[in-house]
């Protein structure tokens, strides 16, 4: 038997390696190709000094989610940062990236779709504040400004209206910005779904071949116009876009800058990464409820960050060093901080900044001098840091008396603490792979038992099921297996989701699309959703699993009931109030369908209205279970010793009956 259960044993690994293969993947990457120098020659004679030069600065603020739904404090507090923070930092550039509006319909619960009035607040907000005159204004969509867009030149999408680039652009863009006689090249990629799906299956974006070359194609332009640095921004992480053999992390050569996750609800906070090719990965937490800001600069070719919460001030970011878990060696001149001869900090506040001090290491603090603008700097001998990893506290505080610390690590040697688990697994991970295998892992989990119950446990006597399982509830399967009307209908219902279609319906206004797990055929165009294995993944687990046990215990009470009693066993309450509630929760889910996809697509949904249907007809079908549904269970011997039972019990009830006849 152990032979027999091999392949079976075998398929089920191979899924658990696979899962484990990408959790593995995200803890590590290849320090070898991180460290690799990089192939462009940086100018060796450059040193960081306490010149107001070659430094740029600019915020970046994400998922936005101006609503007509309520929380209209958020558009009241953007219209503030529109105006003071543009004020206050003089930023060269504010990136918004992506989700700027909500995109769902008032009073549904699914319903999506532009949203004109929530348009209207954003360019309001961005244009009576001069924002686009004051600085580079770069904005790019996200999948919650792309619901129910069915193509770019749709009338309804509104990003090419009402946002400040779409009306420039339709997709992909870039940005040079010009200081101090240097070029500065932000490149934004547009990785929307077309057409822009209803939620819930649009989680996932696009970046398509033509995307590639396109993104190709900006680099050689920034490259012949020596743009000194490339910052890259979008919505979506890397991990959660289709890309042909991983191609975006293979252009990227800067920092990605990104939303969309939202931190997982704050669970991951700070959600940084440095990805295979050697850039750092870096999402921000949104605008919707946390009112996260990014104040990041590049000075002298080294990129830095800090994320700080909406009127929080006074702002220090340390530009040199730099925090070493941001370190690009293979896209920055990291040499130039041993070369450097003074620390680098920008300071910003609503009142003004009267004192900016630093800590090497847990030394005493020391007085920064001001270099102009925001730039304040002190003289350091880099090189008694030349070796580990090192400790720097930023003291800032303002003529209001308010103050704010500020730390972060830094090296000369490529030393640096790994970014959390949690991090590194959702950015590095592709998420659709690891949805897939948890999806393929919980059906193999399930039809493996099943099919080798059906196939190789009948073969066994009952004596020998005793002796290995009897009384357990692989005894029970295969109990169940020997039905046929029962055993098909369960097992194929899995199979079906994986590769048969969930439901119809508009998944746009303007075309019927059909969903299967593993992406959607809409208009001649196929696109990947992960959400997809994420609901089949539930519904396998919440709904099928838990049917499937009760019908398999309601098998194993009717196989003793028809031993003991001569007829089926009834069904009790428990159990049926239990499947009710189940058919509930179907009939829940397929209301949300409904909701998002229309009539069409509730009446020809698989897992949400055909498969309560199929629920019933089993539970029908235990009602009418008698003891040649186990014939095929049972061993010879034990036939025959039933049916000697049997008899001697027919017997017996006869001589009964004929006493009481003569009584």
């Amino acid at each position: 038997m152990a032979l027999k259960l091999g392949p079976a044993i075998l398929i089920v690994i191979s899924f658990a390696a696979i899962l484990l293969g990408i959790i593995l993947h995200a803890i590590s990457i290849d320090e070898m190709r991180y460290r690799t120098p990089s192939a462009q020659h940086h100018d060796t004679k450059v040193v960081i000094d306490d010149k107001l030069s070659d430094l740029i600065w600019f915020l970046q603020i994400t998922d936005l989610h101006l609503s007509n739904r309520g929380h209209f404090e958020r558009e009241k507090d953007f219209i503030e940062f529109s105006t003071t923070y543009l004020d206050i930092v003089k930023p060269d550039a504010v990136l918004v990236t992506g989700d700027i509006t909500d995109g769902r319909e008032p009073n549904t619960t699914f319903g999506t779709g532009p949203q004109l009035d929530e348009w209207i607040a954003y360019s309001n907000a961005v244009l009576r504040s001069n924002a686009s005159e004051k600085t580079a204004w770069l904005d790019i969509r996200g999948n919650h400004d792309n619901f129910n867009v069915y193509r770019p030149g749709d009338p309804n999408n509104l990003y090419r209206k009402y946002s400040i680039r779409g009306k420039q652009h339709a997709r992909n863009y870039m940005h040079v910005i010009n200081k101090g006689g240097k070029n500065y090249t932000f490149i934004g990629v547009d990785e929307v779904q077309t057409p822009g799906l209803k939620i819930p299956f649009n989680f996932l974006g696009i970046v398509k071949n033509e995307d590639l070359a396109e993104l190709n194609e900006f680099k050689k332009i920034s490259d012949e116009w020596n743009s000194q640095y490339r910052i890259w921004f979008a919505h979506y992480p890397t991990s959660s876009i289709a890309s042909p053999n991983g191609g975006l992390r293979n252009i990227v050569d800067g920092p990605y800058l990104c939303g969309h996750f939202h931190t997982i609800g704050n669970l991951v906070t700070r959600m940084h990464a440095t990805q295979q090719p050697g850039f750092v990965e870096v999402e921000l937490g949104d605008w919707k409820y946390n009112r996260r800001i990014r104040l990041a600069a590049v000075d002298h070719q080294l990129f830095s960050l800090v994320d700080v919460g909406f009127k929080q001030f006074p702002i220090a970011l340390m530009t040199n060093p730099k925090a070493a878990e941001h370190a690009m060696p293979k896209f920055e001149p990291i040499g130039r901080i041993l070369n450097s001869t003074h620390i680098r900090v920008i300071a910003f506040s609503n009142a003004t900044v009267i004192s900016v001090k630093v800590s090497l290491d847990g030394e005493s603090d020391r007085q920064m001098i001001h270099a102009g603008g925001p730039l304040y700097v002190l003289e350091w001998d880099p090189k008694k840091y030349s070796s580990g990893l090192h400790l720097a506290t930023i003291h800032v505080t303002d003529s209001e008396g308010k103050s704010q610390t500020f730390s972060q690590s830094f090296s000369m040697d490529s030393s640096k603490d790994e970014f959390p688990l949690s991090a590194r697994i959702l950015l590095r991970a592709y998420f659709r792979s690891y949805v897939m295998a948890v999806f393929f892992l919980i059906v193999c989990l399930y039809t493996l038992p099943l099919l080798i119950m059906k196939t190789i446990a009948r073969r066994h006597s009952e004596a020998g099921l005793k002796r290995h399982y009897h009384g357990t509830f692989l005894h029970s399967l295969h109990l169940l297996s020997n039905i046929n009307r029962l055993f098909w209908p369960l097992f194929l219902i899995p199979i079906w989701l994986a590769i048969g279609p969930h439901f119809f319906g508009y998944l746009v206004d303007e075309a019927i699309g059909v969903c299967f797990v593993w992406g959607v055929l809409i208009d001649g165009t196929f696109i990947h959703t992960g959400i997809t294995y994420n609901v089949a993944s539930i519904f396998l687990l919440l709904i099928h699993i838990p049917i499937t046990i009760l019908i398999t215990y309601q098998v194993k009470n009717s196989y003793i009931s028809t031993a003991t009693a001569g007829r089926t066993a009834s069904i009790k309450n428990f159990k049926m109030v239990i499947h009710l509630a189940l058919t509930a929760s179907q009939l829940w889910m397929g209301s949300l369908l409904h909701s998002a996809y229309g009539t069409m697509s509730l009446i020809t949904s698989f897992p949400f209205i055909w498969c309560i249907l199929i629920y019933a007809f089993c539970w029908y079908q235990c009602t009418t279970i008698t003891r040649s549904d186990f014939v095929g269970f049972e061993c010879p011997r034990n036939q025959e010793e039933r049916q000697s039972l049997t008899g001697q019990r027919i017997r017996d009830d006869k001589s009964s009956t004929s006493d009481h006849s003569t009584c």
